[in-house]
């Protein structure tokens, strides 16, 4: 499916996951999609010279399946954290460079994984939940710590991770599927050809 052929509805092909009681994470693939082949498709970002009207079907048909708009923000491999439920303006969060988003309300949290990885945090207890764009810079920067740092901040949740990484570790992005607790290693082959989202919602 190409944006040349615009009439017909599509379905994006998602990989739904539930990770603690009431959250689930949605990983999108290239199935599905406005896009052209060179983007993937369903690609679900407007930093790719893709088409922008094709973009914005592509995640308008996310949403629909998913159930609500994703919220995002511009992906720079930094250490930043933004508290999204501060900022009530979806295109204003998605201006703001950072890597990582957590929330305590029900904000559906997107990050975008192409040779990065996404990082889902949830504390089910406290209701506070968070996702993180994890590549070899990031690590470096420390976006996970960052953002459970962050999570501490917004509730009395009280997580601990030891991540352990060397330097063929950080040049393997298939290997960084040990930071999640199920393995997706084909998800993030698929991933790795186009900007595709994860998103942690509450259901």
């Amino acid at each position: 499916m190409t944006s040349e052929n615009t009439q017909q509805s599509v379905i994006p092909a998602v990989i739904p996951i539930d990770i603690a009681h009431g959250y689930r994470v949605w990983y999108s693939t290239r199935l599905g999609g406005y896009s052209h082949a060179q983007y993937g498709y369903a690609n679900m970002s407007s930093r790719q010279n893709d088409d922008p009207d094709a973009v914005l079907r592509n995640r308008q048909a996310l949403y629909d399946v998913v159930g609500a708009p994703v919220r995002t923000i511009h992906q720079v491999h930094s250490g930043e954290v933004v508290l999204a439920d501060e900022v009530d303006n979806d295109e204003e969060l998605n201006e703001l460079q950072a890597d990582g988003l957590v929330s305590t309300r029900g904000d559906m949290l997107g990050v975008f994984g192409a040779d990065c990885l996404p990082v889902l945090l949830v504390d089910p207890v406290h209701h506070v939940h968070a996702a993180a764009h994890c590549g070899r810079v990031g690590l470096m920067n420390d976006i996970v710590g960052q953002t459970v740092a962050a999570m501490e901040f917004k509730g009395p949740t009280a997580l601990r991770f030891e991540l352990r990484w060397d330097h063929a570790f950080a040049h393997n992005a298939m290997k960084w599927v040990l930071l999640l607790p199920w393995n997706l290693k084909s998800v993030f082959r698929e991933l790795q050809q186009l900007h595709a989202l994860a998103v942690l919602v509450l259901i």
